[in-house]
């Protein structure tokens, strides 16, 4: 019952064996810094032009979270999302 069995069989010459042996484990994706960059600006624009969100809300999150008074990353990330989804849905009704 070992996982990636085949892989691990297949690389064990070719790599150390700590990296084979080791737990799985992930990597964090940098959400927050993302807003606080392009990101933001991208979503504010999206907000403005939609019917969904509230921009006034997301613009408040925003702040906070450029300010670092408040991690809203994955919230921001939930916002853009929605409104991505709500637009591809109207155009695809």
């Amino acid at each position: 019952h070992e996982t990636k069995y085949i892989l691990r069989r297949a690389f064990d010459h070719r790599l150390p064996s700590s990296s084979l042996t080791r737990a799985k484990h992930g990597f964090a994706v940098p959400v927050g810094e993302w807003f606080k960059a392009g990101l933001g600006l991208a979503l504010e624009e999206m907000v403005d032009n939609g019917v969904l969100v509230d921009g006034k809300m997301v613009r408040r999150l925003l702040g906070e979270h450029r300010v670092c008074r408040r991690d809203n990353g994955h919230r921001l990330w939930l916002i853009l999302f929605l409104e991505h989804w709500q637009r591809w849905w109207r155009s695809n009704s």
